[in-house]
């Protein structure tokens, strides 16, 4: 289970990338891409948690680990963690074009992987995804 922050920095940048995705112009823009770096900086104050990397991601360039295929999804921002003991789980926020709305997607059971091809399908609706 995931622990929330301790540090309210980290919950004021995640609030800033969305709430500028919603109508990003391009000083906005800038602004996003600076806040999603930050997040891998901030790691250390979640608990039993550590966020391994978090970078924007240009649209239509998402290769999956493993695949040859190029997912269709606009520019996100994509952190990666792990929480103890070892659930790995990835966050996909949008950067322009945000519907205020999170969409979680999962393969159900104990198959244990990121669902990247569902997380792009929520992400082309707009939603903040995660798996």
């Amino acid at each position: 289970m995931l622990t929330q922050p301790k540090n309210p920095r980290f919950i004021s940048i995640l609030l800033l990338l969305m709430g500028l995705a919603t109508n990003a112009d391009s000083q906005e823009d800038e602004k996003l891409r600076r806040a999603c770096s930050l997040l891998t900086n901030n790691s250390r104050d979640l608990e039993n948690t550590t966020i391994t990397s978090a970078e924007v991601v240009e649209a239509n360039s998402f290769k999956q680990p493993g695949r040859d295929n190029i997912l269709n999804a606009p520019a996100f921002c994509r952190v990666v963690g792990v929480s103890d003991p070892a659930i790995n789980f990835e966050v996909w926020l949008p950067l322009a074009k945000w519907n205020g709305k999170y969409n979680g997607v999962g393969n159900g059971g104990m198959a244990g992987v990121i669902s990247h091809t569902a997380m792009a399908g929520a992400l082309n609706r707009g939603y903040a995804t995660a798996s």
